[in-house]
């Protein structure tokens, strides 16, 4: 007979795979060019879009994370495609880097487990003498009772164990579905932060994890973490301050050891990469604390985080951290407690401010406060429809037409051959998908990028030999007749529909008598000229 918790877990595991892998919402362009464009772009050799902090005159991001983590896949996509001759289409280079952040979205719920029970293990409990012997024995009969299963039957009856309430937060939660999935470094800043304050803990509450082990691999962690996004350093802080606490001062050195070692690696891997000796993380702290360069990314108050970035995240998790009965629980889990409240401070400090630079904080979010959300009804409810709205807005209509125009675009730059793509009041596209050859790098452009009105656009759009070329805009882009003084036509050629863009906002009062606003248009434009 199949256990329900069977199905619960892998029906919740196929949902969740399928959503992040097929997901065609386009959250921002780090997602992209901060990893499998760069990536893609050396081992296909194709045309991509390298941003100014992968310049070697600048080298603020270090290439050995994003080689780790989606070039060995497209490495390994090249030799299959060469070796048995098939073609790689745009959906299926989008959809690799997914399957890599997919795959470690379960080992990331494993880890936020068993940090859990870690947790417990170090706290003081008020339960009487008397309370944890019965409780001791009712779990010596459930195992008494596991293992007469397994013998009659050849079957555990705990193949899987019990979902908690940390794990249905955890798998609910439009942070894990969406942005998880994505190729974000903040998405694996999340997997490693966790990593090390799970080894940390485990180490604090005395468990049998060789001591050594530990040590070497917190190091480890630590340097693939500050590689990563040297904002790991706000993060690792309470972690690292509980490791020196703990542990002897052999395996401290152990730790420091093996840090500097993996930080000497990481380093002589980027010289390798740049052409010139260089520590990617200094680079990005010595650009990041210039006043001027953090104004042209954009400035916010440093209460930004606290009162945008949280809310955005976390919903109705906030409300637990300020309710009373929350604030009680919270307060007796002083390592959980610094690991949220330090980093939030501190990068609440940085003048530049995004959401997803606090994404590693559900680790200690989510275990603070998915007990007592899940099991209050009206607070488990306002989460799922929360997540429900987050998922619909950032997974499928935030710029959602973008990546899902490359594959019209595909078959479009091959039938017309000198043709061009001009993109308009959407993000940035990522071009690697489409493997052009780096001498074809001109015939896909972004308009995004120059601050043009929509008069001064007819100029920037050429014709190449009379060929047809396209413009891909939002619906929301009046373009009837924008062309006429430039000897052009233009014809609706596709729709990709849903799109929402901030860009180009649809008329919300019109919105329900023309749904077609939430659209991404591909116009032909045809030269009226003879030739």
């Amino acid at each position: 007979m199949v256990d329900p918790r069977d199905v619960q877990w892998m029906i919740l595991w196929i949902v969740a795979s399928a959503v992040g892998l097929f997901q065609p919402g386009y959250i921002q362009p780090d997602e992209f060019f901060q990893n499998p464009e760069i990536t893609a772009g050396d081992i296909f050799n194709v045309t991509h879009f390298r941003a100014w902090e992968w310049e070697p005159r600048n080298a603020l991001r270090s290439i050995a994370v994003p080689f780790l983590t989606t070039g060995i896949p497209f490495l390994i996509t090249r030799a299959f495609s060469s070796s048995f001759g098939f073609s790689l289409s745009p959906t299926t280079l989008l959809i690799i880097p997914r399957i890599v952040f997919c795959l470690l979205i379960p080992f990331l719920g494993e880890i936020l487990h068993g940090l859990r029970e870690a947790v417990q293990s170090t706290q003081e409990t008020n339960q009487s003498t008397a309370e944890m012997e019965k409780q001791a024995r009712s779990q010596s009969i459930n195992q008494l009772i596991d293992r007469r299963q397994q013998r009659l039957t050849g079957h555990s009856t705990q193949r899987f164990r019990v979902m908690t309430e940390l794990d249905w937060v955890f798998r609910t939660s439009y942070l894990t579905v969406v942005f998880l999935s994505r190729s974000f470094s903040n998405s694996l800043e999340v997997t490693l932060f966790a990593v090390l304050m799970y080894l940390v803990v485990r180490k604090a509450a005395g468990n049998r994890f060789s001591a050594e082990h530990a040590a070497l691999l917190v190091g480890l962690i630590s340097a693939l973490g500050i590689f990563n996004r040297p904002t790991f350093l706000a993060f690792g802080l309470v972690p690292w301050i509980w490791f020196l606490r703990y542990s002897k001062v052999k395996n401290v050195a152990r730790c420091a050891g093996s840090g500097l070692l993996s930080c000497m690696v990481l380093a002589f891997v980027d010289s390798l990469y740049y052409g010139r000796p260089v520590i990617t993380p200094l680079e990005f702290i010595r650009y990041n604390i210039d006043p001027s360069n953090n104004a042209s990314h954009g400035l916010h108050p440093r209460y930004f985080h606290l009162f945008v970035s949280m809310p955005q995240l976390f919903g109705p998790l906030c409300l637990i951290l300020l309710h009373p009965a929350g604030v009680a629980t919270i307060r007796r889990q002083k390592f959980l407690l610094g690991s949220f409240l330090v980093p939030l401070a501190l990068i609440s400090l940085i003048p530049h401010q995004e959401p997803r630079f606090l994404l590693a904080l559900l680790v200690p979010v989510f275990l603070l406060t998915s007990e007592l959300t899940w099991k209050r009804e009206t607070l488990r409810w306002l989460w799922l429809l929360f997540n429900v709205m987050a998922t619909l807005f950032f997974g499928v209509f935030h710029q959602g037409g973008v990546t899902r125009s490359l594959s019209t675009v595909a078959t479009l730059l091959k039938s017309n051959a000198q043709g061009d793509v001009f993109y308009y009041k959407t993000y940035i596209p990522p071009t690697y998908p489409l493997l052009l050859p780096r001498e074809q790098a001109h015939r896909v452009v972004d308009l995004g990028l120059e601050k043009i009105g929509l008069l001064e656009l007819p100029a920037k759009i050429r014709l190449s030999g009379g060929k047809d070329s396209y413009l891909i805009t939002p619906a929301t882009v009046p373009i009837e007749g924008l062309f006429l003084r430039q000897n052009m036509t233009e014809e609706l050629n596709h729709r990709i529909c849903p799109h929402w863009s901030f860009e180009a906002p649809p008329d919300y009062a019109a919105l329900w008598r023309e749904p077609s606003q939430l659209c991404l248009n591909v116009w032909k434009l045809r030269s009226t000229l003879k030739a």
